[in-house]
């Protein structure tokens, strides 16, 4: 009886009909109802008949404060609860992807749902995606959580039992911008969480067009696409930073300037087609969510949560990047210190060289390398995260 217009008399109908139905399979079946108002945590008429006439052994459903949650709390299940007289079974819409939603594939953990509020129900069902197969990791992530309240344990035992892990994390977004994030909070210090980003993207990139039957097929062809772009949005950070390779003796190079300018134009060229995809990978850019709820009219109303933007991992990593290219200057000096010390340049060597320049350190030295306003740090022995020419010809 969801998703029809509250009228005066509406509650009372309802509960009539569900004592008629209670009384008619007669302990043959189990029933429940899911209300016109299924999102409410206060009174309202509608809810307070069906508390006074639905049998007390049927469960009403309840979708949490809005249709879809990013958290549902113990307080907001009880207070539902005092509301109806019984606790809440929770329909939870995670991870549905119908109506509005139908750009995003759901493979996430559920998350935002405390242990403690599975006592505060008296049931749970999740609703899946018309994608089956593509609805499992999210259906046993709910189950572990009503388990043992864990559902990234179980979530990460079901992708990596399937093989879809770098798949799920695709599509979920949360594990690519936490690798891009590291990059951006690592300074100088970019080469390492540089190379796990670009160990992700390359798994993202070889991921089959046949995984999950195929179903997946429209989110496999954005997420290889998109990883395509974020591996040259990786090879221009490169191009506008120093890099170190080897030890004893390590080599340095400076930021490749025109390669970075040239690259950073591509950049931008392919990131605007991959932004303009039917489906959504690697987080929200612009992904409009049903997070709706009632009011006690029984009328609808909008949360500003149900728009999700600015949450997308390679958007992020392109700004990262190009800000990089942006802020190179020939101007500035170029600089080497390693353990802290200061290594003594050969001023003969004309300084718009990007190098390579030798630099006698032992492993385990850190070498700091300042070239054209940018810094690289690492700790010997280095490799740059791509393979890179200018260790061959000056490229």
């Amino acid at each position: 009886v969801d998703d029809i217009p509250v009228r005066p008399g509406l509650g009372e109908d309802h509960a009539a009909l569900s004592t008629a139905v209670l009384d008619h399979v007669a302990g043959r079946a189990d029933l429940l109802l899911v209300p016109t108002d299924y999102t409410s945590t206060t009174s309202t008429a509608y809810l307070d008949a069906l508390a006074a006439g639905v049998p007390a052994e049927v469960p009403i459903g309840w979708t949490g404060p809005t249709v879809v949650c990013d958290e549902i709390s113990v307080e907001q299940a009880e207070a539902r609860a005092a509301v109806l007289g019984r606790a809440p079974l929770l329909w939870d819409n995670h991870p549905v992807n119908d109506g509005l939603m139908v750009d995003r594939l759901l493979v996430s953990p559920l998350r935002g749902r405390p242990w403690a509020l599975r006592a505060a129900l008296s049931g749970y069902l999740a609703n899946p995606m018309p994608q089956a197969l593509s609805s499992r990791p999210a259906l046993a992530s709910a189950a572990g959580w009503w388990r043992d309240g864990d559902p990234e344990a179980a979530w990460a035992a079901e992708v990596d039992e399937t093989a879809i892990r770098v798949l799920a994390e695709g599509c979920d977004g949360e594990a690519p911008m936490r690798l891009v994030e590291a990059l951006g909070a690592a300074g100088a210090q970019w080469q390492d969480p540089a190379h796990d980003l670009a160990r992700w993207i390359e798994a993202a990139s070889a991921v089959e067009p046949e995984v999950l039957d195929g179903e997946a097929a429209p989110w496999v062809a954005q997420l290889r696409a998109e990883a395509e772009v974020a591996r040259l949005a990786v090879r221009t950070m490169q191009l506008a930073h120093p890099v170190v390779a080897g030890a004893s003796p390590a080599q340095a190079a400076g930021p490749a300037l025109r390669a970075a300018v040239e690259h950073a134009m591509a950049l931008l060229a392919t990131w605007q087609q991959v932004r303009r995809g039917a489906v959504s990978v690697l987080g929200p850019r612009a992904s409009v969510r049903a997070v709706l709820s009632q009011h006690p009219s029984g009328e609808w109303r909008y949360h500003r949560d149900a728009l999700q933007e600015g949450a997308n991992a390679l958007d992020a990593l392109v700004h990262l990047t190009l800000d990089a290219v942006a802020a190179l200057d020939e101007r500035a000096p170029r600089a080497v210190c390693v353990d802290g010390a200061a290594v003594q340049l050969d001023d003969a060597a004309p300084p718009s060289a990007p190098g390579p320049l030798a630099i006698e350190a032992s492993s385990g030295a850190t070498v700091t390398v300042s070239w054209w306003g940018a810094t690289t740090t690492v700790e010997l022995p280095a490799e740059p995260p791509l393979p890179d020419r200018r260790f061959d010809d000056g490229a």
